[in-house]
C-alpha cells in the first residue's frame, strides 16, 4: 500500500504526523532563537556588570586618592612652619625633614658640608653675591647699629655675646637708614641675612647670672625681688631641661598589616593598600613629632621669644618712629617660630624725614630646641631691589639644612 492510500484513508493520523513534524522544526527554530537570546543577555550582563565594576572602581579610585590628599595634607601641616614674607610666595619649613636622626645622617650625599662637629650639616645654595663668614653675636650688633646700641650695654653681656659664636650668611650689599636716637642722627646697616647661632641651657645661664649681677651692680628698689625671680626661672630651666628625653628614629606599630582580604578585586585591594600606607606614613610622621615634642624645652623657647620681643620693643621705643610688629608664632615639633617686622622712618641728607618713606626689614626666628641644647637661625629681608631673590636663597638654605637629633 502505498503513502497517498495510508494518507486516504487515515487523514486524521497524517494530520497529527505532519503537525509533529513541523512542531519539531518550530522548536528547534525556538532553541536556537532562544539559546541565542540568552547568549546576547549573558553578554549584556556580562557587560553590565564590567561597567559597574569600572564605574565602582573609579569611584573607589577618586576616593581613595581624595583621602590620600587629606592625610597627606594633614600630615604635611602638622609638622610644616608656613613662611609668608610680603611679596613672596608662600613657603614652608617641614620640620620632619630638617631635623634627622642617626641613619638619615650616613646616607647624607657629599654636597651637604659639617658644621661644629656635627651641630648640623647644610647644602647652601652658590653664593653668588652672598657671603659666609664665622663671627660673633658683638660684632653682628656692630655690623648693623654700629656703637650705639652698645654704648649702654654692660661689660658683662657684651662679654658674653663676644663668646657667642655665629655663622652668617649675608648679601654683599646693605641697605643704610637714618634715624633719630635721644636726638641724634644714627645710621643703621641693614644686609639681607640668615645666621645660626647656639642658644642651649648653658647659654641662657650664663645670660641669666649676668643679669643678676647687672641687678646686684644697680642701686634700685626692689633688687632683692627681681633677683629672686630670676633665680626662679633659672631653677625651673634647670628643672625641665633635666628631664628625660625621648629618642627619636622608632617607627610606630603598623595598625595595618592586617588587611581586609575579602577585596573584590586586584584593583580595590591596591587601593586599600595605598590607603593603608598614607596611614601608616602619617603615624610615623605623628609619631616623630611626639617625639621631637618630647625634647622641646618650653623654658628656653620661652627666653628666646621674650629675648626676642623685649630687645626688638626696646628698640622700637629708643628710636623715634620705629616700629616692631609680629604677624605669626607658631609651635611645630620641637621648634618655636616668629615672623616679625620691623621699620624705620628714612631721613634724608638734611636731616628731615621724609614723608611715609620707610625701610621694612621682615624677620623670622627659628628656634630648634633639642634638650638641653638648642640652635637659634635668624632671618632678615629688607624690603628693597631684588628681595625677591633674596628670598628665594634663604629658602634653598633652609631647604638645604640638616640637624642631627644627638641624644
Amino acid at each position: 500500500m502505498g503513502i497517498k492510500q495510508v494518507i486516504d484513508r487515515n487523514p486524521i493520523i497524517a494530520l497529527a504526523g505532519a503537525c509533529v513534524a513541523v512542531g519539531s522544526v518550530i522548536a528547534g527554530i525556538m532553541v536556537y532563537f532562544a539559546d541565542q537570546k540568552i547568549s546576547a543577555m549573558e553578554e549584556r550582563e556580562k557587560a553590565q556588570i564590567l561597567q559597574l565594576s569600572a564605574k565602582h572602581t573609579a569611584e573607589l579610585s577618586d576616593l581613595s586618592s581624595s583621602l590620600k590628599e587629606k592625610i597627606a595634607d594633614l600630615s604635611f601641616k602638622l609638622t610644616s612652619i608656613q613662611r609668608s614674607i610680603p611679596g613672596t610666595e608662600p613657603a614652608y619649613v617641614d620640620i620632619s625633614k630638617t631635623v634627622i636622626g642617626a641613619e638619615a645622617v650616613k646616607a647624607l650625599p657629599s654636597p651637604y658640608k659639617v658644621f661644629w662637629n656635627g651641630e648640623f650639616y647644610l647644602n647652601a645654595p652658590q653664593l653668588g653675591n652672598w657671603s659666609s663668614s664665622t663671627t660673633n653675636e658683638l660684632e653682628m650688633n656692630r655690623l648693623t647699629y654700629g656703637e650705639t646700641l652698645l654704648e649702654g650695654v654692660p661689660k658683662s653681656f657684651t662679654a658674653i655675646m663676644e663668646d657667642s659664636k655665629i655663622l652668617v650668611w649675608r648679601r654683599n650689599e646693605s641697605m643704610a637708614v637714618k634715624t633719630l636716637f635721644e636726638g641724634h642722627d644714627v645710621t643703621f646697616n641693614f644686609y639681607p641675612m640668615v645666621y645660626i647661632q647656639k642658644l642651649g641651657k648653658l647659654d641662657i645661664d650664663k645670660r641669666m647670672s649676668a643679669l643678676l649681677k647687672t641687678i646686684d651692680d644697680a642701686d634700685v628698689d626692689g633688687k632683692d625681688q627681681k633677683r629672686d625671680r630670676a633665680a626662679e626661672t633659672i631653677e625651673k630651666i634647670d628643672r625641665d631641661s633635666n628631664e628625660s628625653p625621648v629618642h627619636a628614629g622608632e617607627n610606630p606599630p603598623d595598625k595595618n598589616s592586617n588587611q581586609d582580604a575579602s577585596a573584590s578585586s586586584d584593583a580595590a585591594q591596591k587601593i586599600k593598600s595605598d590607603i593603608a600606607k598614607s596611614k601608616r606614613q602619617a603615624e610615623a610622621k605623628e609619631k616623630k613629632v611626639e617625639e621631637l615634642a618630647a625634647i622641646y624645652a618650653a623654658d628656653l623657647a620661652s627666653y628666646v621669644m621674650f629675648d626676642a620681643l623685649a630687645g626688638k620693643m626696646m628698640q622700637s621705643q629708643l628710636f623715634s618712629g620705629s616700629t616692631y610688629k609680629v604677624f605669626s608664632a607658631q609651635k611645630k615639633a620641637n621648634v618655636f617660630y616668629i615672623q616679625a617686622q620691623e621699620s624705620f622712618p628714612v631721613r634724608s641728607s638734611d636731616s628731615k624725614t621724609d614723608p611715609g618713606s620707610r625701610l621694612v626689614i621682615n624677620e623670622e626666628i627659628f628656634y630648634f630646641s633639642m634638650g638641653q641644647n638648642g640652635l637659634l637661625i635668624k632671618v632678615f629681608l629688607p624690603e628693597i631691589d631684588g628681595r625677591g631673590e633674596d628670598a628665594a636663597w634663604v629658602r634653598s638654605w633652609l631647604a638645604g639644612l640638616q640637624i642631627p637629633l644627638n641624644l
